[in-house]
């Protein structure tokens, strides 16, 4: 039948830019609902709901999550989704399952293969095959050798042990009280998914996907809705009701779940949840209390602002209290409103100082049936807790005189310890009860800052944070008792107003609010504790397993499992006939997608700078659809000493959180006094005033690792347009007048090594980090280490580059050097650290007059800074008639006449001897030199490196692939076409479906596995993640790559018209989305001159020009060039696997052996590549 849609609600959202309009739709026939969000930009985003439960830890709802995408009932062939949506200028179809909900997404580039895609999407939401052999691949079987695998099992293998899922999962079950769907592991664990059945998972998809479920929530520029609906009705019987049973009834769906509650008297269920661990340094501690019911959206969005203020800055109270002190109790704290019908409320602290003495003392204060349990839980395969499960009836006076915080006396207390922190938590909540806050004009700030944050998001991301408000009121339409609630589509269309409610409240309401919701409500406390020795057992436990299981099986039972494996692989083998493939739709045409409106300037100060005042000498001009306006300035870092470039990490984290002390000068910029402001007036100043900050190393920042740009030092921040001048003058003030204290150099050190440490038990980032150590140039300063490639053979690299200095393996020994000459060596060690933080923010401020005066004649090349300012179109500052570049300078200058002023008084102002303006031309800005990586080893490598803090395996293989250095040469054909080559094989082997998908997701031995470029380093490097066999995995890629460079029909199988023209549309799919907000147009502007265009639009010609005029010769070319290097004998590759199995030298063995490279295999230890820091005070002792 034809399916007639109708309006049913016409919904205003607010966005930063106005009003977005909401629209609801049903069609006459079904419960099925289209939501549609108007969002301008190139992106369209579909998102289909379906809620789901889980009764047990099976993972039925993930599970067949993942079995939805194998075929549907009117496109049974595998594949076909996927090729459908890459070809409709997308990344293909993704998805993910939560406690109460399942959802499919899908992105494209425009409204057209959105439209085309969606009813084959819903088909396989709705119609799936669920074949017994799809069952075998993708969610769980035993192997020939006896290993358990499949695509689930492996992603839930890797995360069932981790801190945060099992911290997540123990506060769940507790507050749930195990009887909902929120007490459960909807991922699955795996000892269940193992038992888990085929059938179960047909009856669960009966059971929960029937049309009046689903709801599909669609976000895109001016969609042609009638046109969508005539799409849907040719395939009219993907959504006629009679096509299904009875589905979930009613009464499974709407659920209110139990009352949390504990003894009278109690007020805190505490759980000891050990987790494997390399270390037994820190571990972490998570509170959860119940939250309102989900439409309860005041009360929600008042909590929200009130842990604003409690937590999100260095001065908020909580991290006062247990952050920025002298022996941090934690490095960091999280909170979280969980949506779900009935909300939580987590809190979490993480870097919790731990040791194993305190382990010891616990186990003393079990009681003899606690002490039983533990022992027991050790013992388990399937291990999650040791349950300290103690009830405890603590006011906060009794919980005053158990743990009396006296640094001078106890300065670490034993913070696992009953009530040991939670008395410390409690006493801060009811020192704001019952005193009143400290400022409660912080408060209401937090208020206004909760206000823009949420205008942030809905610039960055609109799509998807609209979709996420709409999803809380759709599961409530399904879950919640109609008798108490009454759900509506839109209620957080009303969050501004509540906002201006939340402004006017007293101090009374917050501190009620508080009480009401974290004092008066009872708590699970769950502690996490690091463990050493179980990641060791559970491998163990696996290897017993494997073996019991082999010798139950037999050799023909094995071969049997074997037999049912391939049979499976074979019959999950994409094989599209060609007629169907040319009956796909035509892929949409970019000239189809729109565009955010951008305006690009470069000005060139180089004729009318004051080079005695400027470190910069370009400022790129953005003008777009934005909110906000954004200062970016980049300062080169080639003139700092070497001994200072480790403090750069410090020197990032300190900038904006440390003491600032302001010159003050009269008009003839003579130096009258100094304004001393304290870290916490400023960190409050700015948490004001400005939107967001960053103070970096590179861009893509993560502390100890940036994406890419290493050598520069960022400092950036967005504002208010109103407050443009305020950003100006904070980001300058930081910069010039920041003064760094023994005090908080040390606070901010031991927080740091304490978060290196939990980065140290991550697989996936450590990978990261042992790539970049490894392919980075070591300096003579960096040389203490057992690993060391060889002598740089790239002295640029060498100079600039700060990855080595800023990763973990150069801070580890760093900080803790640092740490022990503040708190154990003489003063005047103290004083030298303070003198290199010091020397970092002068080296940033030398004019480009200091730079061309500090240029020797041998310098390679000269970097001068530059900065990039983004606005609204038309912006104009407030309270001036300037330009924004004209206002930011005069805010540059006048701040820097005041740092001459207070640095160096006696300096006749512009004048610097042996200044020359000779080498002016040579500072270079866009495009901005770089040194792509070079390899320093002259044969292949490989590598094996334990984790016993990592349940499932990572491997990373890395070659040399410089191929940006055609964007320098814009009209150099045979350079773009290689580049463009090079990228499409890459998206041709990594897509949804494609051959390392095929080959190692969907043969189960791993989670993931890509094959990417990284352009501006000049990396190739193919990555597997979560792998149960990373043998079968990498061996896979070596067969693949062997069989296409020798095969010609191999390689034409793989490589086709058809794959091509998919590829295509999915770089043209990244490329549109580097667009696709104002953050990313801001972004894709600047990106676009360091790499050498001159504007987006030639940028964009360029990558039209060429990436369309590729070829399959061309292909193969780059195929020859590029990928054969990972088979090369006498290559350089560098291949590393991260392992949780201590057996090494048995993967050594295999992996030797399976290579085609005879890259002969070591063993290796993370702690290998640490580079030890030698000071030379220390040196001299």
């Amino acid at each position: 039948m034809v399916h007639t849609f109708s309006l049913v609600e016409d919904i205003d959202f607010r966005s930063p830019n106005g009003k977005v309009g909401l629209q609801v739709y049903k069609p006459s026939s079904s419960g099925f609902r289209i939501i549609n969000i108007n969002v301008p930009g190139p992106l369209c985003y579909a998102s289909i709901i379906v809620p789901t439960i889980a009764d047990n830890d099976k993972g039925l709802p993930h599970t067949l999550e993942h079995l939805i995408f194998c075929g549907s009932k009117e496109f049974p062939l595998r594949g076909y989704l996927d090729s459908l949506a890459n070809r409709s200028l997308s990344t293909g179809t993704n998805a993910y399952t939560t406690e109460d909900h399942t959802a499919y997404t899908l992105a494209t580039a425009g409204a057209e293969g959105m439209i085309n895609t969606l009813p084959v999407f819903l088909d396989h939401v709705l119609h799936p095959t669920l074949r017994d052999e799809q069952f075998v691949t993708e969610v769980y079987h035993v192997d020939g050798q006896g290993k358990e695998q499949g695509v689930v099992y492996s992603e839930m293998a890797s995360r069932e042990h981790s801190e945060a899922d099992l911290l997540d999962f123990h506060l769940r079950k507790e507050l749930y009280r195990g009887m909902t769907t929120y007490s459960h592991e909807c991922g699955g664990l795996t000892p269940d998914i193992a038992t888990l059945t085929n059938e179960e998972i047909i009856e669960y998809h009966k059971r929960f996907y029937h049309p009046d479920n689903i709801t599909l929530i669609l976000a895109g520029d001016n969609i042609d809705m009638e046109k969508l609906f005539n799409k849907l009705n040719e395939h009219p019987d993907t959504l006629e009701k009679t096509n299904f049973g009875a589905g979930c009834k009613e009464k499974e769906l709407v659920f209110e779940p139990p009352t949390f509650s504990l003894p009278d008297g109690e007020v805190i269920l505490t759980k000891v949840v050990p987790f494997p661990s390399n270390d037994d340094d820190v571990g972490s501690i998570g509170y959860g209390w119940r939250g309102p019911p989900v439409e309860d959206v005041f009360n929600i969005v008042a909590i929200e602002v009130l842990f604003r203020y409690l937590h999100e800055t260095s001065a908020a109270p909580l991290s006062q209290r247990f952050v920025e002190r002298p022996e941090p109790y934690a490095n960091q704290i999280d909170f979280e409103v969980k949506a779900y019908t009935y909300t939580s409320l987590l809190l979490v602290f993480s870097g919790v100082p731990y040791n194993q003495s305190q382990d010891d003392e616990d186990d003393e204060d079990m009681s003899d049936e606690e002490s039983e349990g533990e022992d027991e839980l050790r013992g388990k395969k399937r291990q999650h807790s040791d349950e300290e499960s103690a009830h405890s009836d603590v006011d906060d006076e009794t919980m005053e005189d158990d743990f009396a915080d006296d640094p001078s006396e106890n300065p670490v207390p034993p913070l696992f310890e009953p009530n040991a922190y939670y008395s410390e938590l409690r006493e801060v909540f009811s020192d704001i009860v019952n005193n009143g806050f400290l400022d409660f004009e912080q408060m209401r700030n937090a208020v206004k800052r909760h206000r823009i944050k949420i205008l942030e998001a809905l610039e960055e991301d609109p799509h998807e944070v609209i979709a996420s408000y709409l999803l809380l009121d759709v599961l409530a339409s399904h879950y919640s008792s109609t008798s108490v609630h009454s759900p509506k589509i839109g209620t957080r269309s009303k969050i501004f107003q509540i906002l201006d409610e939340l402004e006017l409240k007293s101090e009374q309401f917050w501190q009620d609010l508080l009480k009401t919701w974290f004092l008066d409500q009872p708590v699970v406390e769950i502690k996490m504790i690091p463990d050493t020795e179980l990641g060791p057992q559970l491998d163990a436990q696996k290897s017993a397993a494997q073996e019991a299981r082999c010798e139950e099986l037999g050799p023909d039972g094995l071969a049997l499992q074997a037999e049912i494996v391939n049979k499976a692989v074979d019959a999950n083998t994409i094989r599209i006939p060609s007629e169907v493939l040319r009956s796909m739709p035509a892929i949409p045409t970019l000239n189809t997608v729109s565009k955010l409106p951008s305006k690009l300037t470069n000005l060139d100060l180089s004729s009318n700078a004051d080079f005695s005042m400027r470190p910069f000498k370009t400022i790129q001009l953005v003008e777009t659809d934005t909110y906000f306006t954004h200062v970016k300035f980049c300062f080169p870092t080639q003139f700092l000493d070497e001994n200072v470039r480790p403090y750069l990490v410090l020197f990032q984290e300190l900038l904006s959180q440390t003491d600032v002390i302001v010159p003050v000068v009269d008009k003839e910029s003579t130096l009258v006094k100094t304004e001393k402001m304290d870290y916490r007036d400023l960190v409050n100043e700015i948490s004001r005033d400005l939107v967001s900050h960053e103070c970096a190393v590179g861009f893509g920042n993560d502390t100890f690792a940036c994406s890419w740009m290493s050598e520069v030092f960022v400092l950036a921040a967005s504002s208010e347009p109103a407050k443009f001048s305020k950003l100006c003058e904070l980001l300058t003030r930081i910069l010039m007048f920041a003064s760094f204290t023994r005090e908080r150099i040390l606070i901010v050190a031991k927080n740091l090594l304490s978060e290196l440490v939990e980065l140290k038990r991550e697989g996936g980032d450590m990978m990261a980090a042992l790539t970049t150590r490894i392919t980075s140039a070591l300096r003579p300063s960096e040389s203490n280490t057992q690993w060391d490639f060889g002598k740089a053979s790239n002295a640029a690299t060498k100079d600039i580059s700060n990855d080595i200095p800023i990763s973990i393996f150069r801070q580890e020994a760093f900080l803790k050097s640092v740490i022990y000459k503040l708190e154990e060596s003489e003063s005047n060690e103290a004083e030298e650290i303070i003198d290199c933080l010091q020397s970092i923010q002068a080296s940033l401020l030398m004019s480009i007059q200091q730079i061309l005066a500090k240029a020797s004649k041998e310098d390679p090349q000269l970097i001068a800074g530059f900065l990039q300012i983004s606005t609204p179109f038309d912006f104009s500052p407030s309270g001036t008639t300037l330009s924004a570049a004209d206002e930011l300078l005069r805010v540059w200058d006048s701040n820097y006449a005041k740092y001459l002023a207070f640095h160096n008084p006696n300096r006749p102002e512009g004048q610097i001897a042996n200044y020359s303006t000779d080498r002016c031309v040579d500072l270079k800005t866009f495009p901005f030199p770089r040194s792509p990586y070079k390899a320093q080893n002259s044969k292949p490598i490989g590598l094996v490196l334990p984790m016993s803090s990592i349940t499932s395996s990572f491997l990373l293989s890395v070659v040399p692939c410089d191929i940006l250095h055609a964007h320098i040469d814009l009209n150099n054909e045979a350079l773009a076409k290689e580049y463009f080559a090079t990228i499409l094989l890459c998206e041709i082997f990594s897509r949804a479906e494609g051959p390392l998908y095929t080959l190692i997701r969907g043969n189960g031995y791993a989670y993931d596995a890509s094959l990417c470029v990284y352009a501006w380093t000049g990396q190739m490097v193919f990555e597997i993640r979560d792998a149960a066999d990373p043998i079968k995995a990498v061996q896979s890629f070596w067969e693949l790559l062997k069989n296409m460079k020798e095969d010609a029909s191999e390689w034409d199988k793989l490589v086709g018209d058809f794959e091509l023209d998919t590829a295509r549309a999915g770089i043209a799919y990244r490329s549109c989305m580097e667009g696709a907000t104002a953050g990313g147009v801001i972004g894709a502007a600047l990106g676009c001159c360091l790499k050498g265009f001159g504007s987006l639009e030639t940028q964009e010609k360029y990558f039209r020009r060429y990436l369309y005029s590729v070829d399959k010769v061309d292909l193969r070319g780059a195929f020859e060039k590029y990928l054969t290097r990972f088979l090369e004998v006498s290559g350089n590759s560098i291949t590393l696997a991260l392992t949780p199995s201590d057996n090494t030298k048995l993967i050594c063995e295999q992996l030797s052996e399976a290579n085609p490279a005879r890259i002969k295999f070591a063993k290796a230890a993370v702690d290998d590549f640490m580079i030890e820091d030698v000071f030379p005070s220390e040196a001299a002792r």
